[in-house]
């Protein structure tokens, strides 16, 4: 792997990592809210 490959495989961990964050938050919120509704 070059030097600029790897560099790309480093960002590209990063963001997949922040994406599957919010994607949970998202879930999460959606959840709660589903919840609240239907209480």
């Amino acid at each position: 792997m070059s030097k600029i490959e790897h560099e790309f495989y480093l960002h590209a961990q990063t963001e997949y990592k922040l994406y599957n964050k919010v994607a949970k938050y998202r879930v999460t919120l959606k959840a709660l809210d589903y919840l609240l509704a239907n209480s």
